[in-house]
C-alpha cells in the first residue's frame, strides 16, 4: 500500500485532543492556558500535514453525572455537556486522543464540594459509552486513550491521590482492552501518560507534596518531579511545560506508530 500521508495535495490529517485542564493547558485560575499545552506541542511535532485541535475543557469529567462547585453553586462538569463535545461530535477526525478522569476523582472528603467518584464499574461504563459514540462516525477515527497525569499530593484540587495514582491507570487499560474486544475495531490504542510523567515513581514525593527544593534534588527523568514542577509552576496536579512536552511526545509516538502501520 502506498503512503497515505505523503501527498502534498492530500487533506490534512485531523486530530482532536479531548480532555480536561491538563489537555487545555491550565496555568492558574485567572490565567490563559499555556501556549505550551500538549496539543500545541503535538502540532509542532507532527508538522504541517496535520491539524491538531485542542478540545480540552477545564474541570470536566468523563462521567455524565460529574459535578463541580460547592454548596448551592453546583453545576454539571460532564464533558458531554461542554461545547467542546459538540465540536467533537460534529466534525471529521482521523484520530482522537482521550484523557479524562482526574475530575472524576473529586470527593468531599478530599476538600471538593462534590462527590464525583462512583466506583470502578461506573468509570469503565463511562469510557465505554464515550468510545461507542466516537466509533459511530461514518469513518471511525483511530482512538488513543491516555492514562491521566499523576497526582503529587492528596487533596490537590479536591481529588483523591490514591484513586488517581493507583486506580485510574489500571482502569484505563481495562477500558482499552474492553473497547478492542467489544467494538471489533483495530484502531484503539493505549497511551501511558502516567508512566511518561514518571508516575510509577510518585512514591518518592513527600506526603506534603512536591516542592521546588525536592524537585531540584530529584532530576532523574524516571521521577515525576521534572514533569510536574519548575521555577514558575508547581500546583501538585497539572504538569509544567516539560510535562506537557512529555505528554506530546508520548501521543506523537503512538500516532506515528499507527501511521506507519497503515502505510505498510
Amino acid at each position: 500500500m502506498g503512503n497515505l500521508f505523503s501527498s502534498d495535495t492530500s487533506p490534512r490529517m485531523r486530530v482532536a485532543c479531548v480532555g480536561d485542564s491538563v489537555t487545555e493547558g491550565f496555568r492558574g485560575m485567572w490565567s490563559a492556558p499555556s501556549d505550551e499545552a500538549y496539543p500545541a506541542q503535538l502540532q509542532r511535532m507532527l508538522g504541517q500535514t496535520w491539524d491538531v485541535v485542542n478540545l480540552g475543557s477545564s474541570g470536566s469529567t468523563l462521567s455524565q453525572d460529574g459535578k463541580d462547585g460547592a454548596g448551592t453553586h453546583i453545576a454539571s462538569a460532564a464533558y458531554w455537556q461542554r461545547p467542546q463535545f459538540e465540536t467533537l461530535r460534529s466534525q471529521r477526525w482521523d484520530a482522537i486522543v482521550l484523557m479524562l478522569g482526574t475530575n472524576d476523582c473529586k470527593m468531599r472528603e478530599h476538600g471538593a464540594g462534590v462527590d464525583n467518584w462512583r466506583g470502578e464499574e461506573h468509570y469503565l461504563a463511562s469510557y465505554s459509552a464515550l468510545i461507542d459514540v466516537l466509533l459511530q462516525q461514518g469513518s471511525p477515527p483511530a482512538i488513543f486513550v491516555c492514562t491521566s497525569a499523576p497526582s503529587m499530593k492528596d487533596g490537590a484540587f479536591g481529588t483523591s491521590q490514591k484513586i488517581i495514582n493507583t486506580v485510574l491507570p489500571r482502569l484505563v487499560r481495562r477500558a482499552v482492552e474492553a473497547a478492542k474486544e467489544h467494538s471489533r475495531a483495530n484502531g484503539i490504542f493505549l497511551v501511558d501518560v502516567f508512566a511518561a510523567l514518571g508516575g510509577q515513581e510518585v512514591g518518592i514525593v513527600p506526603p506534603g507534596g512536591l516542592t521546588q527544593e525536592f524537585a531540584s534534588a530529584h532530576q532523574d527523568p524516571a521521577y515525576p518531579c521534572i514533569y510536574m514542577c519548575d521555577s514558575t509552576w508547581n500546583d501538585q496536579l497539572h504538569p509544567c511545560d516539560r510535562g506537557f512536552t512529555a505528554i506530546a511526545q508520548a501521543v506523537h509516538d503512538a500516532i506515528t506508530s499507527w501511521q506507519a502501520s497503515i502505510n505498510n
